[in-house]
């Protein structure tokens, strides 16, 4: 009984100080518009993550963090879906580096050409935060959660 009472007190520990990025709430304040959320929270020692969230008017959503685009909102049927739309997300230090890092989770809807139900997934991705990078390294991700390097813009032009 011990054992199990020291686990879930290291289980809601861990989750208590988690943060999520983008909630239902914020889902319903912007609906499908051009619109987006800006959010900055501070994520480790003299870092402040500065991230925005949209949605497109077909359905798709997606998270803008420093180096990152990450499509956690899912609605458009074009074979993957996220199921309720939005993958869960949190800000929580994984590795104990004194940042915090991105972990994302969920349930995949998979469909064929006709909407067809193919099933169901659960689907994860683990971003951490890298001093060295000033942004976030992908260490783990299911092949349905889209993550895409953000391209630099300098005077109008595309960098890497």
């Amino acid at each position: 009984m011990k054992i199990i009472s020291i686990f879930l007190l290291m289980a809601f520990s861990f989750h208590a100080d988690a943060t999520s990025l983008v909630s239902m709430k914020d889902v319903d304040e912007i609906g499908f518009s051009s619109k987006e959320i800006h959010k900055s929270i501070n994520i480790g020692p003299d870092v402040i993550l500065e991230y925005s969230f949209g949605i497109t008017s077909k359905g798709n959503g997606g998270l803008v963090a420093i180096n990152k685009f990450i499509r956690i909102y899912d609605t458009h049927s074009d074979g993957i879906t996220f199921k309720n739309g939005l993958l869960n997300s949190e800000l929580i230090d994984v590795d104990g580096d004194g940042y915090l890092d991105i972990k994302l989770w969920g349930v995949a809807v998979l469909t064929d050409e006709k909407e067809k139900s193919l099933g169901e997934k659960d689907v994860s991705a683990l971003l951490i935060y890298s001093k060295k990078l000033k942004g976030f390294d992908i260490k783990e991700k299911s092949d349905e959660i889209d993550i895409w390097q953000k391209l630099k813009e300098k005077n109008g032009v595309r960098v890497n």
